[in-house]
């Protein structure tokens, strides 16, 4: 059993390294930008690796993807959420700017959480917007019978996709703090 136990650690940190050894991958992106997402996260009150792995899922770590619907930088925010966030109006500008963009995604992000009170919650509201995501809950008869078919929804995926990327994130920063 301890054997086997060795054997999985070893594979996951094995594919974590490989993982950041990559050159130019989305993993190694993400890493570069990790002090300003940290820095963001702690801000809003969100798990860093949680924020590193919405980062790789919207942008793949580019800070200048854009979407069709809309959504700008590493965290895809759209400008409606940015205002939501910021209380007013948001310039394109505002969120070209990596930091400011960062901040405020890690804040709406924060928000869902505050708001429906699960990571899977937050990251399904980030994804297909808050007053969507109450009516399928309501649809579904409450959070606890939504989250029971979470993942044969159609962004169930999306959501899966960024956990498993969160357990990733969270084996790769200790090493990254221990490179520098």
């Amino acid at each position: 059993m301890a054997r086997r136990r060795f054997l999985v650690l070893l594979g996951a940190g094995l594919l974590a390294w490989i993982c950041y050894r990559r050159e130019e991958g989305p993993v190694q992106r993400v890493l570069e930008f990790f002090p300003l997402i940290e820095k963001s996260a702690r801000e809003a009150g969100v798990d860093p690796c949680l924020l590193a792995a919405l980062v790789h899922v919207e942008s793949s770590g580019d800070p200048g993807a854009g979407r069709p619907g809309g959504g700008i930088g590493l965290l895809q925010v759209n400008p409606r959420a940015a205002q939501d966030v910021m209380g007013g109006p948001v310039e394109r500008e505002d969120l070209e700017d990596t930091a400011h963009a960062l901040r405020m995604g890690a804040l709406y992000l924060g928000r869902m959480k505050v708001r429906f009170g699960d990571d899977r919650l937050a990251l399904m509201a980030y994804r297909i917007g808050p007053t969507r995501l109450s009516r399928e809950i309501l649809a579904a008869g409450g959070p606890k019978a939504y989250l029971e078919d979470l993942w044969h929804r159609p962004h169930g995926l999306y959501v899966a996709k960024v956990l498993n990327l969160e357990r990733l994130y969270r084996r790769l920063v200790p090493l990254l703090a221990r490179k520098e």
